[in-house]
């Protein structure tokens, strides 16, 4: 007969299966963003294929010249749950276009994770005061579509 496994069998099992979650969630979260350089021309024209599939739907969020954040009741015009988020930065001085793509299952994570998924794309969902239930709420559409003065932008919709 064999015996049971001992304690610390069972803790380095536990540790090794803690550990291979935490690398899967590592990859997920570093292969969501890509970043490229990108002329301005280039970039409207990524901007405008996403508007196209939403032209009629108003966004979600709203930030205003101060700084405040108005959250509009509308309804995407997609509905349905979201699966995916994604966030389209571009930066002009830098002529740099980061696309991030985050898995919907995955914001509802808590803590640094999700904000490594969105780096270098200026979106904060806790600073934005906006929660996975909110977006699941909202549907399928532009959440956000904020250009500056400089010529930044920023595009967050859901599919």
């Amino acid at each position: 007969m064999s015996q049971p496994p001992s304690r610390n069998q069972l803790l380095w099992s536990i540790g090794a299966v803690v550990i291979a979650a935490l690398a899967f969630l590592a990859v997920l979260a570093w292969r969501s963003v890509t970043i490229e350089r990108a002329d301005p021309n280039d970039a409207l024209r990524r901007f405008a294929q996403v508007e196209a599939r939403f032209r009629s739907s108003e966004p979600m969020l709203r930030v205003e010249a101060d700084g405040t954040i108005t959250k509009k009741a509308v309804k995407a015009s997609e509905p349905g749950r979201p699966s995916t988020l994604h966030a389209l930065a571009y930066r002009v001085p830098e002529q740099r276009l980061v696309h991030a793509i985050v898995p919907f299952w995955f914001l509802k994570m808590k803590g640094p994770a999700v904000q490594y998924a969105l780096r270098d794309t200026g979106v904060d969902l806790k600073r934005l005061g906006v929660t996975p239930g909110d977006l699941e709420q909202y549907g399928a559409g532009v959440v956000l579509d904020e250009a500056r003065a400089n010529g930044d932008r920023l595009l967050v919709w859901t599919e």
